[in-house]
């Protein structure tokens, strides 16, 4: 299953400057109707239905395999399973995966950070599609039971699994046993 890898794009103020021209603009061409005291209203709702393509650019793809982990930027590494030491997952806004939020979001990037043998270590922002987000949980799945260490927080340091948080301590005992983890 392959991922976009991101970063962020360098000047994403000069499309945010173009959105509030062509929106003056048509306020400007609508000031004539009425039509205007609906429009002025809705503007407030515009960022809620930008894409994280708009902050972000593709760099590169990271290929999830089953015996390895390709990532293509400006060159292509490849890291076999057994090669893992360990995968660190940074979700910067968890609350984003929450059922009430799925109907204006796009995507989410998460920050993945990547500790392999022959002292590899790499830092990198996956864009995950809202379409993509089971394909990605299957794939921590199946890191899980191949027994690779995955730490996944969110921005307070809170854990998370499949990224799911707030796990209650039934549920936490389920999946020590299951994967034989370390909590």
């Amino acid at each position: 299953m392959e991922f976009s890898i991101v970063e962020n794009r360098k000047y994403f103020f000069i499309r945010i400057f173009v959105l509030i021209t062509l929106g003056f603009a048509l306020l400007a061409i609508f000031s004539v109707i009425d039509i205007v005291y609906i429009i002025v209203p809705l503007l407030q709702f515009i960022p809620f239905f930008i894409s994280p393509n708009f902050f972000y650019q593709q760099r590169g793809t990271m290929k999830f395999e089953l015996e390895r982990i390709t990532i293509t930027t400006e060159s292509s590494v490849v890291i076999k399973h057994n090669d893992l030491i360990s995968i660190k997952i940074f979700l910067s806004d968890p609350r984003r995966f929450e059922k009430s939020f799925k109907w204006m979001i796009r995507g989410w990037v998460i920050r993945l950070v990547i500790d392999a043998k022959n002292d590899f270590l790499n830092k990198y922002r996956l864009l995950i599609k809202k379409q993509e987000k089971e394909k990605f949980v299957q794939v921590l799945e199946k890191l899980y039971t191949k027994g690779i260490r995955i730490l996944e927080r969110d921005e307070l340091g809170a854990k998370y699994f499949l990224l799911k948080g707030n796990l209650t301590y039934n549920e936490i005992q389920s999946i020590k046993e299951k994967y034989k983890i370390i909590w």
